[in-house]
């Protein structure tokens, strides 16, 4: 219908009491409407009911059978075969703690998935994560005991959850430092630099960024190789408590202001084309409205109907070209309203900065980085900040 409406077209019922050229019309074909989508709702939530009452019985819902398990009126019972195959991915993954050699061991002897494919990684860690093997129903985000039998003890699953955990630890202390991920550039060769670490002989570990062009032999050696991580940390954090001194303050404002008040006259030159082409539209509209009254008012021969018609479709084409420019005009000035900044938000993001950088953690650090850093270059020369709202660099 409402597609019907933005086309100004009416609908009538042959069969229905549906009348949308009146407004009792309108009316009655809302309130059915309102039924009908209250009646799809209330269906939708009484199936949900069912599901979940199901879930907290422990009773399977049915969808992709869980390999491993055959689906038999509704219950999963184990597969012989496929059994033997989940026992084998829990028992290799806790002695080995990798899920690609447990898929290639998988693989090696013959194992294959459902669908007679090679394993690979991401199905093996999917099944080492999936509660029912440990005999239990997750539904809608939460987990119940289920009635089906398990196919691994509670000590064989949780010793692989906790090599998990263990490596997401152990993930996130590596990654931790690399505050400048996905905001660090080389000024070279404009490829990003990504944190990267190396065990020295005695021992100690030093982390750095490295420019991804190096990682592809193919590509032309870069001279920006390797930045030693925590020295580049230091100078971009030196560089951002630089900005919120009242100075540099006052030269970003200028920047905004100067930057607003030429989006501001863009954004004028366009609500007055948008204008016009309404006052252009309104005439269209306007004109057409006067043929078709003449159509039903008087009389016409053929060729005088033919010919009232043809300039009707006329202004119809033009209305929707019409239309077309102004929905274009609108959403032009939208997208270019969008890149107003507001000089007290990039003020208190900066302040706020200065204030709290030695409290905030590394990953707080960069998220910060992230909202408010459009990117930042390092060259051996040093750092170039640029920012998103405004455009300054540091």
């Amino acid at each position: 219908m409402t597609t019907l409406q933005e086309k100004d077209i009416e609908f009538i019922s042959l069969r229905e009491n549906f009348d949308t050229t009146t407004a009792m019309g309108k009316a009655m074909l809302r309130v059915a409407l309102v039924f009908a989508q209250l009646e799809r709702e209330q269906t939708a939530e009484r199936i949900k009911d069912v599901f979940a009452w199901r879930a907290e019985k422990g009773l399977y819902n049915g969808g992709t059978r869980p390999f491993g398990y055959d689906s038999v009126s509704s219950e999963l019972i184990p597969h012989k075969q496929e059994k033997k195959v989940i026992q084998f991915i829990f028992e290799l993954f806790i002695k080995t703690k990798s899920t690609t050699i447990v898929a290639n061991e998988g693989n090696s002897i013959g194992f294959r998935n459902r669908n007679g494919s090679l394993w690979d990684k991401r199905q093996i860690h999917k099944i080492l994560n999936h509660p029912v093997y440990l005999g239990k129903i997750r539904w809608n985000g939460q987990v119940f005991p289920g009635v089906h039998q398990p196919l691994v003890s509670d000590s064989t699953f949780n010793q692989a959850q906790t090599i998990f955990a263990e490596r997401k630890v152990h993930r996130e202390s590596k990654s931790i430092l690399g505050m400048l991920k996905g905001v660090l550039f080389c000024s070279e060769c404009s490829h990003p630099m990504t944190p990267n670490y190396t065990k020295k002989r005695n021992g100690n570990i030093y982390r750095y960024y490295r420019c991804v062009s190096t990682l592809n032999p193919k590509e032309k050696t870069c001279l920006n190789k390797y930045f030693n991580m925590e020295k580049a940390n230091e100078t971009v954090i030196e560089k951002l408590l630089n900005c919120a001194t009242e100075q540099q303050l006052q030269i970003i404002t200028q920047q905004v202001e100067l930057k607003n008040e030429l989006i501001n006259k863009q954004l004028l030159a366009i609500q007055s084309e948008i204008e016009g082409l309404e006052g252009v539209l309104t005439s269209i509209k306007s004109k057409k409205e006067k043929y078709l009254d003449s159509l039903i008012s008087n009389q016409f021969v053929a060729k005088e109907r033919e010919m009232i018609n043809s300039k009707i479709d006329e202004f119809t084409i033009q209305e929707k070209q019409f239309k077309g420019s102004i929905m274009k005009q609108q959403f032009e000035y939208t997208e270019k309203e969008e890149t107003l900044s507001s000089v007290e938000t990039i003020k208190k993001e900066l302040v706020f900065f200065k204030v709290n950088v030695k409290s905030l953690g590394t990953n707080a650090l960069k998220k910060w980085l992230h909202v408010n850093v459009e990117k930042i270059d390092i060259s051996k020369d040093g750092v170039l900040v640029k920012f998103k709202c405004v455009d300054f660099s540091v």
